[in-house]
């Protein structure tokens, strides 16, 4: 944490600190809340596939691993080699978790 941040919040009268600190729970709140929503989404969507008969394959951390590993030497490669500023927008997509 940048400590200047720290020492310029303690600036701020003692109200506004507290309705950022509420603003900033809630905002957390919110991204926790998408995040659940999002995964009942996903198994939703998992459903209606598996409904159509389609099968739907689960990855473990290990084949995940092995899948990332394969993209890597192939699918990653022609795309950093093929998109301009490929290797930037791969590392910021990659950066995500």
């Amino acid at each position: 944490m940048d400590c200047r941040l720290v020492i310029e919040f303690r600036k701020i009268p003692p109200y506004c600190q507290r309705k950022t600190r509420k603003k900033i729970i809630k905002g957390y709140l919110d991204y926790l809340s998408s995040y659940e929503e999002a995964k009942k989404q996903d198994a939703a969507s998992a459903e209606v596939f598996r409904k159509a008969g389609v099968e739907i394959a689960e990855m473990s951390a290990e084949d995940f691993d092995a899948w990332r590993a394969l993209a890597t030497e192939t699918s990653y490669a022609k795309f950093v080699e093929e998109v301009k500023d490929g290797q930037a927008l791969l590392d910021m997509a990659l950066a995500v978790e």
